[in-house]
């Protein structure tokens, strides 16, 4: 029982280990004099190749996390339909598996194995939009008129806290409605 819940936690484990590595190695590098190149980048080297070994290996399809969450999406999508055939319920729950399986590799594993980590931005309901961001049906000139109603895929992005700074990889997919009053 022991081993299989340290295999469950394992990819989590190797998360918390890295990050407390890194952790280490910055507040080595600070407080111990050196002029080294190598000294600086580690951390970086660390977290690369770390997550791109959890990239390949991480979490294989009958993890519990995996099947947990792919059971609740699956959950979630069935309030509002009804799958009568069992084979075309069996499809949709592998699919429901790899797709869990893809987010999650790509959302915290993938990101982490750029040299800057991008993060990605969902847009709430309502929310202004901002053309540099979204991406969806409307024109740029209409975008002060307009808000979201629904985002359907973040912004992945590196923000640097300044606009012009801000490196998008992907704009955020959105649908948008006439502003409320």
């Amino acid at each position: 029982m022991f081993e299989e819940s340290r295999e469950t936690a394992l990819e989590s484990d190797i998360a918390n280990t890295t990050e407390t590595l890194i952790n280490q190695i910055i507040l080595f590098e600070k407080i111990r004099k050196g002029e080294d190149d190598i000294t600086k980048i580690t951390p970086t080297k660390i977290r690369q190749q770390v997550y791109s070994a959890l990239s390949c290996r991480g979490f294989p399809s009958d993890h519990p996390l995996i099947k947990i969450t792919a059971n609740k999406l699956l959950h979630m999508m069935n309030r509002y339909r009804q799958v009568v055939d069992e084979e075309t319920k069996s499809e949709i729950d592998d699919l429901a598996i790899q797709i869990t399986h893809k987010v999650i590799n790509i959302f915290y594993f993938s990101f982490k194995t750029q040299a800057s980590v991008p993060t990605y931005k969902f847009f709430d309901v309502g929310q202004a939009l901002e053309p540099h961001l979204m991406q969806g049906a409307f024109r740029i000139d209409e975008s002060r008129k307009l808000e979201v109603e629904v985002c359907g895929f973040p912004c992945i992005s590196i923000f640097d806290g300044d606009e012009l700074g801000d490196r998008i990889f992907i704009k955020a997919q959105v649908i948008p409605r006439s502003k409320r009053l």
